[in-house]
């Protein structure tokens, strides 16, 4: 019973200092912190941040909010949307953020035909507060251009997405010309298919792996950056 009774503790305590850690940062530089912190976004109205029962801000007066959602920070895109919620992946000099992208496709092999939805995270960068872009290797090259350990990281996300461009390329060129090369044996109707698409298969392999490479170096040349910046 008093084991019980000290891990009810220990779990409350650990449930209250992250309550106490919740806080909205607004643009002008003020902190508020307030355990009770809710994004509202009612109809034919602009979104806004409440604070406790007193307290509403406009979404774009937010510059980040750490509530129990997670830690956001409050941007303008150039989707032309008046603010978009980014999740914060790091921060530093240059930070990165990411948004979950749901995408829907019509599937005609699913059942009586359904839409598969799909999730990726999408990458941005922002340096010292400036623009927030799409995380891509021109971007990310203009970051760090004046630090060259970071830049070589840099150059490494360019080759590797490259090999991806041309892995995608080579892998459907062979696969779809061996299987315009592929016959049908009369004597059994089966199919014998060219070794052409066997080796146009096993290149589609390599954009999986040098497209994780391209990412890695993207985030190796900003987390160099950010420690040479301290």
């Amino acid at each position: 019973m008093k084991a019980l009774l000290i891990m009810l503790f220990v779990f409350a305590s650990i449930f209250i200092q992250a309550q106490s850690n919740y806080y909205v940062i607004l643009r002008n530089g003020k902190v508020i912190e307030n355990f009770d912190i809710n994004i509202k976004r009612p109809l034919f109205k602009k979104p806004y941040v409440e604070i406790g029962s007193d307290q509403k801000y406009d979404l774009f007066q937010v510059d980040k909010l750490n509530f129990r959602h997670g830690y956001y920070a409050v941007r303008e895109l150039s989707s032309g949307r008046n603010s978009d919620l980014l999740e914060v992946e790091t921060e530093g000099t240059i930070s990165i953020f990411y948004q979950i992208k749901i995408s829907s496709n019509y599937d005609p092999y699913m059942g009586y035909g359904m839409y598969n939805s799909t999730a990726r995270k999408v990458y941005y960068m922002e340096k010292e507060r400036f623009l927030t872009q799409k995380l891509t290797v021109n971007n990310v090259s203009r970051a760090v251009q004046d630090h060259l350990p970071s830049l070589e990281f840099a150059n490494k996300a360019r080759n590797a997405g490259m090999i991806t461009t041309a892995g995608y390329v080579a892998g459907l060129a062979l696969t779809f010309t061996g299987l315009a090369q592929s016959k049908v044996d009369p004597n059994t109707g089966n199919i014998k298919f060219s070794p052409l698409v066997f080796v146009g298969l096993g290149v589609s392999i390599i954009p999986l792996i040098s497209g994780s490479h391209k990412e890695k170096n993207l985030f190796r040349a900003i987390m160099t950056y950010n420690e040479a910046h301290k």
